[in-house]
This record gives C-alpha cells, sequence and structure tokens, in this order.
C-alpha cells in the first residue's frame, strides 16, 4: 500500500496561501502605524500561520519531488504550471520580507537561494517566450510572477535586509520583466475570451503595477504617498478594461486585493504624513 497515493497530484499552486498570508501579515504590520492596537498580534497570527502552511507544504512538495521526479520535469516545462512554480520562492522571500534581519548572513543566504530558484524559474518561462514553442493560449498573466515577481519582491527582501543597491537593481529588473509582458499579455486579453480553467489568472494583470508601487514605496521610503496613488490608477487601468468584458471577474480576483491592501495601507499612512 503506497502511502500518500495523491502526492504526484500535488498541486503547486497551494503555495499561493502562504503567499497571501505573509502578504497579509505585512498589511497587518503596516497597520500599526495607524495606532491600531489589534495591528500587530493579528499580523504576527497570520505571519506564523503563513509560516506553518508554508512548512507543511514544502515538506509535501520536496516528498513529491523525490519520488516523482518525472511529474516534477513535466510541470516545470508546462508554461502555466511552471509559472505557477515561482510562488515557491516568492513565499520565501516574502519570509525575508517580514521575519529578515539586516546584516544577517543567515538570511542573507536563504534570500539568495530563493533567488536562485526564482530566476531558474524565471530564465525558462523568458526561453519559452521568446522561442515559438509557447502556444498562444498560454500565454496569461500568470507569466509574471517569475521574471517580475522575482524581480519586485526580491528587490523588497534585500531592502528589508539593508542592501539597497541590490534592491533597486532587481526592482528595474522586474520593471523591464513587466514591460516586455505587458503587451503581448494584454493583446492575448483583448483578443477574445480565455478557456475557463484559466481565467482566474486575470486577476494577475494587476499584480506588477501593484506590487512595483509597493516594492518602490519600501526601497523608497521618502516617496510622496501621490505617488503611491498614481501607482494604484496604474494597476487599475489594465484590469478595469480586460475585466469590462467579463461578468464573473469579482470572483476571481482575490490574490489582487490581498496586494491592493498591502500596499494602500502604506500609501495611505505616507499621505496623511
Amino acid at each position: 500500500m503506497r502511502i500518500f497515493p495523491w502526492l504526484n497530484r500535488f498541486p503547486v499552486g497551494l503555495f499561493a496561501m502562504p503567499v497571501g498570508l505573509l502578504a497579509l501579515a505585512g498589511a497587518w504590520r503596516r497597520a500599526a502605524g495607524f495606532g491600531w492596537a489589534l495591528a500587530l498580534p493579528v499580523a504576527s497570527a497570520f505571519a506564523w500561520t503563513g509560516v506553518g502552511l508554508l512548512a507543511v507544504l514544502l515538506l509535501l512538495y520536496g516528498a513529491k519531488c523525490l519520488r516523482h521526479p518525472h511529474t516534477l520535469v513535466a510541470e516545470f516545462n508546462h508554461p502555466l504550471v511552471g509559472s505557477i512554480m515561482a510562488l515557491v520562492p516568492l513565499s520565501l522571500l516574502l519570509c525575508t520580507i517580514y521575519f529578515g534581519v539586516p546584516g544577517h548572513v543567515g538570511w542573507l543566504l536563504f534570500t539568495l537561494l530563493a533567488l536562485t530558484l526564482q530566476g531558474v524559474i524565471a530564465v525558462r518561462i523568458v526561453a519559452m517566450l521568446t522561442t515559438p514553442s509557447l502556444p498562444v493560449g498560454a500565454v496569461t498573466p500568470a507569466l509574471y510572477v517569475p521574471p517580475v515577481g522575482g524581480g519586485l519582491v526580491g528587490g523588497m527582501a534585500f531592502s528589508a535586509l539593508g542592501y539597497p543597491g541590490w534592491a533597486a537593481l532587481l526592482f528595474g529588473m522586474g520593471l523591464v520583466s513587466w514591460a516586455l509582458l505587458e503587451v503581448r499579455v494584454l493583446n492575448r486579453l483583448f483578443e477574445g475570451d480565455m478557456p475557463e480553467g484559466l481565467r482566474p489568472s486575470i486577476g494577475l494583470e494587476l499584480a506588477p503595477a501593484s506590487v512595483a508601487t509597493l516594492a518602490a514605496g519600501t526601497i523608497w521610503p521618502l516617496l510622496p504617498g501621490d505617488v503611491l496613488i498614481v501607482g494604484l490608477g496604474i494597476a487599475a487601468g489594465p484590469i478595469v478594461a480586460v475585466m469590462a468584458r467579463y461578468k464573473w471577474w469579482w470572483g476571481g480576483a482575490v490574490f489582487h486585493r490581498i496586494l491592493v491592501v498591502f500596499f494602500s495601507v502604506g500609501g495611505t499612512r505616507r499621505g496623511r504624513h
């Protein structure tokens, strides 16, 4: 009798849960600046729940990699699933942002490991995009996760560790990746209806501008709040244009709502100061 017969079907998309919990933890920690007494306890609860869930998922996914390497290779080479795999190192980078200690060698090595994993996935996705091997139907906003997410969230991680120069470098790489992908993804979204199974990924269309705004405010904390509001406007433009074609969009965009909350709290706080 096999243990965990479902292990080969373990979906890497489950790592979106610790990503969301850690993002919410960051939002609540920022809300502490408003003097909310419960902000820090709620932030800690979200953060440690996210870390606990992340640990369980890493154990299960590691077991899947060891027992079903062929499945792992197939997923890595798939344009959609391969992109979602970047949620694994992305969740690790969020741990650095929340728990990281400036100048700590251990946290630096941890972050470099996460960025290496993110880079391997991003290089694969970029290679697929620059060759005819990528089917038109596989072009979705999920492609943003490895190169754009890695650059922007990685920049915030380096900023949390006290390396502003490297943070700015990764921020720039994330912006360039976003610019290169944006035209192709938007063209695909405007061409026609996406398959039903891919439609939830449309919520990720708002993520690059949202995360870029948050990253800019984190790396350069003296930016005025109005700059962050401009970022929110940039984020809203494409998603409103695309979602105007659909009636079901509100249920499929949970991820971008979390991101909006994460950076809007910081932007509002700056605006008041």
